[in-house]
C-alpha cells in the first residue's frame, strides 16, 4: 500500500523513465523474495525426492540407477567398434543394484532388460578374450534365474536402407499445419485415441532412457473442469476441451545435481511429441503452461492425485476440431532468428 501510494504521489512529479527506474527498486524487494521463496520450493523437491545425495530411499530411485547403468552398457556396445572390457565397474555396480532390488521389491521388467544386456556384455567379452571370472559368475548364475526366450535389452542391427524406408516422409505439410486450437467441438474422445497417442509419444529420448514421464488424463465433465481451473491461461475455451492432460515428471529418477532441469527437458521434449501424436490422430490441442508459483502448483496438487515426487511440466487441452473454426496466425521469426552458424568465441 505504501509502494502504490507513494508512486501515486511521484507520478506526477517525475520523468517517465526515472518514475520507471524507481518502482523497479520499490518492488525490488518482495520480487527478489518470491524468486528466492520459489527456487527454494524447487531445491527442496529435488533434494528431498532425487538421489543426488546418494539415499535410495524408494524403489524408483533404484530403478533409475538401474535403467541409467544398463543403458550405458547397451550404448557403447552398440557403438561401431566398442572396445574390448569396456565398462566392468558398471556392470559389476548393475549386477549388485538387481540383487538389492530384487531382494527388496522383487522383479520388474527393467530387470529382465538388464540381464539381457548383462549376457550380451559377457559374450562380446568373451569373443574378445577378455575374462572378468567373478562378474561372468555373476551374470550367469542371473542369467538362470530369469531364463526368458525374448530378448529386450542389448542393441539392433539395422540397414540404412530399412532406416531410410521408415523414415523418409515429407513431414514440412504436417508440422507446418499443426496450431494451437481454441476452438473444440461437443464430439467426446475416444480413450483409445489417447492411449495412441501416448503410445507414440513413448518413443521420445529421455535421458538415459529413464522414461520418468507420466501423462495424467482427465476426461470427465467434472474432473477436467477441476484440472483445468488451476489453470491460468485457458479463459474462454477450456471449457470446450473434452480431456485435460497434464504431464509430470518423477525427480525419483535424478541423481546429480546437473540433472536439476532434466525433469523440464524430459517433459517438454515427451510433451511436444504427444502434441503431434494428437495432432496426427485428428485431434486439436492447445499447449498449457505451467509457469507458476509454489501457490499455484500446490493449489493443483490439493486437486489432483499424483507423486509429492512429480514436477508438473505442462498441460494440455484437447479436443475434436470444429467443421470450421480460427487459429491464432502466430507468425514465425525468420530462419535466421533460429540457427546460428559456426559462431565460436
Amino acid at each position: 500500500m505504501y509502494e502504490v501510494t507513494l508512486m501515486t504521489i511521484l507520478s506526477t512529479l517525475l520523468p517517465t523513465e526515472l518514475k520507471q527506474t524507481i518502482r523497479a527498486l520499490l518492488f525490488l524487494p518482495r520480487r527478489l523474495n518470491e524468486l528466492l521463496s520459489n527456487y527454494f520450493y524447487d531445491m527442496q523437491r529435488f533434494l528431498k525426492h532425487s538421489s543426488v545425495l546418494q539415499f535410495f530411499d524408494s524403489k524408483q530411485q533404484l530403478l533409475s540407477w538401474i535403467d541409467a547403468d544398463l543403458h550405458k552398457i547397451e550404448k557403447a556396445l552398440a557403438l561401431s567398434e566398442p572396445k574390448p572390457g569396456f565398462g566392468q565397474g558398471v556392470a559389476e555396480r548393475l549386477v549388485r543394484q538387481i540383487l538389492l532390488y530384487e531382494n527388496k521389491y522383487g522383479d520388474n521388467p527393467s530387470i529382465q532388460t538388464s540381464i539381457d544386456v548383462l549376457r550380451i556384455y559377457k559374450k562380446f567379452n568373451l569373443e574378445h578374450e577378455v575374462i572378468y571370472t567373478k562378474l561372468f559368475e555373476d551374470i550367469e548364475h542371473l542369467s538362470h534365474l530369469h531364463k526368458k526366450a525374448h530378448v529386450n535389452g542389448g542393441y539392433d542391427e539395422l540397414s540404412k536402407q530399412s532406416w531410410l524406408d521408415a523414415a523418409r516422409q515429407d513431414l514440412v505439410p504436417f508440422f507446418k499445419s499443426r496450431r494451437s486450437v481454441r476452438n473444440f467441438s461437443d464430439q467426446e474422445i475416444d480413450f483409445t485415441l489417447i492411449e495412441k497417442a501416448v503410445e507414440m509419444a513413448m518413443y521420445t529420448p529421455t535421458v538415459c532412457n529413464r522414461q520418468a514421464v507420466k501423462v495424467h488424463a482427465f476426461t470427465a465433465k467434472e474432473s477436467r473442469e477441476r484440472v483445468l481451473s488451476c489453470q491460468m491461461g485457458n479463459a474462454g475455451f477450456g471449457h470446450q476441451a473434452k480431456s485435460a492432460l497434464v504431464i509430470t515428471v518423477d525427480r525419483e529418477c535424478f541423481f546429480t545435481a546437473g540433472e536439476r532441469n532434466q525433469c523440464w527437458i524430459d517433459g517438454g521434449l515427451f510433451s511436444m511429441s504427444l502434441v503431434y501424436a494428437l495432432h496426427s490422430l485428428g485431434l486439436g490441442t492447445c499447449c498449457l503452461n505451467w509457469s507458476v508459483t509454489k501457490e499455484r502448483d500446490k493449489v493443483l496438487r490439493s486437486v489432483i492425485d499424483i507423486k509429492d515426487s512429480e514436477a508438473v511440466i505442462m498441460m494440455i487441452a484437447v479436443g475434436h476440431l470444429k467443421e470450421h473454426f480460427k487459429v491464432a496466425k502466430s507468425a514465425r521469426k525468420s530462419i535466421e532468428h533460429f540457427l546460428s552458424y559456426e559462431k565460436l568465441k
